[in-house]
């Protein structure tokens, strides 16, 4: 989780606001709970400042927002993310 703090700093000095989420992981959990976790916190962000949401992550955390966004397609295919 450490590891994203130097970016929401690097983007704060930018004027951008970011956040460092985190997650339920493995073994305790499954996928589904995790990318239930990114779906909240992006409802979340979504309702605390308008616009566009940007996910990024390293390694498993950049796994996950792909995952979410492959989930995203295929709840509702063709809208836009």
């Amino acid at each position: 989780c450490l590891e994203g703090y130097p970016v929401t700093e690097w983007l704060a000095r930018h004027g951008l606001a970011a956040a460092v989420l985190r997650y339920r992981l493995l073994p305790s959990h499954g996928l589904d709970e995790a990318l239930d976790d990114l779906e909240d916190a992006v409802t979340l962000l979504r309702r605390l400042r308008p616009g566009p949401v940007v996910a990024m992550g390293f390694s498993a955390g950049g796994h996950l927002v792909a995952s979410l966004g492959a989930r995203h397609e295929e709840r509702r295919p063709g809208t836009p993310q």
